[in-house]
C-alpha cells in the first residue's frame, strides 16, 4: 500500500525487509508472496528486465507448487506489478487479467479488489488519466459491494482524484476528495488527497485555501512526498517567489523517481526550468526587469 500512495522508498524498505526474513525458508505460500510482492519495488530503473522476471517467476514456480489458488493469484497481480515497472506493459495487462480472472473466486474481498488495484497503480504510473478514473470508478463500486469500502477507499480515491484534475473534471475531483477525507484516517492517503484538493484550489486561484490545505498536509507528511513539493512549488510561483518555487520543483523531480508519470516528470522539469530562468533574469542586472 506504500507504492500505491506514491512512497517508493517505503515500499522498497518493507519489500527487502520482507524478502529477506523469508530466505531459505524453502517452498510456501508466505515464501512465495512476499518474493512476489518484493520484486517490483527491488527492481531499479535500468535493472535487466530478465533479472526481475526470474525473481518473479520464481515466486509464481512457488506458488504454482503450493497449489493454493490464493496464493497463485496474489503473486500474479505482483508479477504484474513488477513487469509493468520494467516496461513489459502488454505483459503486465495480461498477468493481471489472469490474475483477476482467479481473484473473482476468491472469497476475501480485498484479494478480488487487489488485482484492479495494482493495475490502477500500473495505470497511474503510465499516465493513463482517462483509463484511471474509469477502472477506479468500477473499483469504488465493486468494493461497495464488497462491504469493504473502507479498506481500499481512500488508496483508491488517491488515484481517482489526480487523474481527474489532470482531466479537467474539477467538480467530480472536489467530490471523489471530499468522500476520500471522510472515509478512515490513514495519514499518508488523507495527505495526497489534500494535495488533490491543494491543486484543486490553486487551478481555481483559492490560494488561501490551498495553504490552509498544505499545512494540514505538511503535518500529515513530514517526510514529504514528490506530489507534495509539486504543489509547494506552484504556490509558490503563483505568490512570485521564484527561489522556494525552484527548490521545491528540484526536491519533488529527485523524490518522484520511478512512481512519477512521465507526465509528472515532464511538468516537473517544466516548472523548474520556469523558476530558474525567472531567477536568472532577477539576478542579471543588465536585463531589464
Amino acid at each position: 500500500m506504500q507504492y500505491l500512495a506514491g512512497d517508493l522508498a517505503g515500499a522498497v524498505e518493507a519489500a527487502v525487509d520482507g524478502s529477506a526474513s523469508v530466505a531459505g525458508r524453502g517452498t510456501s505460500g508466505s515464501t512465495a508472496s512476499l518474493l512476489a510482492f518484493a520484486a517490483p519495488f527491488v527492481a531499479q530503473p535500468g535493472e535487466d528486465v530478465l533479472a526481475v522476471h526470474a525473481r518473479t517467476e520464481h515466486a509464481l514456480d512457488m506458488a504454482r507448487a503450493v497449489g493454493d489458488q490464493a496464493v497463485l493469484c496474489d503473486v500474479l497481480a505482483c508479477h504484474g506489478l513488477a513487469l509493468a515497472r520494467v516496461g513489459r506493459v502488454g505483459e503486465a495487462r495480461a498477468t493481471l487479467a489472469e490474475a483477476q480472472r482467479l481473484a473473482n473466486g476468491a472469497t476475501d474481498p480485498r484479494r478480488v479488489l487487489r488485482p484492479a488495484v495494482f493495475e490502477l497503480a500500473m495505470l497511474h504510473a503510465a499516465g493513463a488519466s482517462a483509463e484511471v478514473a474509469a477502472l477506479g470508478r468500477r473499483t469504488l463500486d465493486r468494493a461497495r459491494e464488497l462491504g469493504v469500502e473502507l479498506a481500499v477507499g481512500q488508496q483508491v480515491r488517491t488515484l481517482v482524484a489526480d487523474a481527474l484534475v489532470s482531466l479537467g473534471e474539477w467538480d467530480e475531483a472536489a467530490e471523489v476528495v471530499e468522500d476520500g477525507l471522510a472515509w478512515g484516517d490513514e495519514p499518508l492517503a488523507g495527505a495526497l488527497l489534500l494535495v488533490a484538493r491543494i491543486e484543486l484550489a490553486l487551478r481555481r486561484g483559492r490560494l488561501v485555501e490551498a495553504a490552509r490545505d498544505l499545512e494540514t498536509a505538511r503535518g500529515l507528511m513530514p517526510a514529504g512526498h514528490y506530489r507534495l513539493e509539486r504543489v509547494e512549488a506552484e504556490l509558490a510561483w503563483l505568490r512570485r517567489d521564484r527561489t522556494a518555487s525552484r527548490a521545491h520543483a528540484a526536491r519533488a523531480l529527485a523524490m518522484g523517481g520511478v512512481v512519477a508519470s512521465d507526465d509528472e516528470i515532464g511538468s516537473l522539469a517544466d516548472a523548474l526550468v520556469r523558476a530558474t530562468s525567472v531567477e536568472d533574469l532577477e539576478r542579471d542586472d543588465g536585463i531589464p526587469h
